[in-house]
């Protein structure tokens, strides 16, 4: 819980964080761990992949998801990587009712 605290508090006021998690036995407890300590948490699955994408803001934006969209698209077009941004946000879940708050 430390870690999380400390991370939040190190966040620009509009910040957020990513985490790459490896889905294992415990990953939920991991999950609901970060959102005792972030207001917002969106979480990202391809059902194809071992891990999971979870997306921890220090304060509730609610940036609309074609907003969201858009913007993956330019992140998409100025970047290579070897996955679409945009395909990216077509992948959030919510796992057990803990991906969402």
């Amino acid at each position: 819980n430390k870690f999380f605290l400390s991370l939040k508090n190190n966040l620009k006021p509009k910040g957020s964080v990513v985490f790459n998690l490896n889905i294992y036995g415990g990953y939920l407890k991991d999950i609901k761990l970060i959102k005792e300590n972030f207001p917002k948490v969106t979480i990202y699955k391809k059902n194809t992949s071992g891990n999971i994408i979870v997306v921890a803001e220090k304060e509730s934006l609610n940036v609309s998801k074609e907003i969201l969209m858009k913007r993956a698209e330019s992140i998409d077009q100025k970047i290579s990587a070897n996955f679409k941004f945009k395909d990216l946000l077509n992948l959030e879940k919510d796992l057990n009712g803990l991906g969402k708050k």
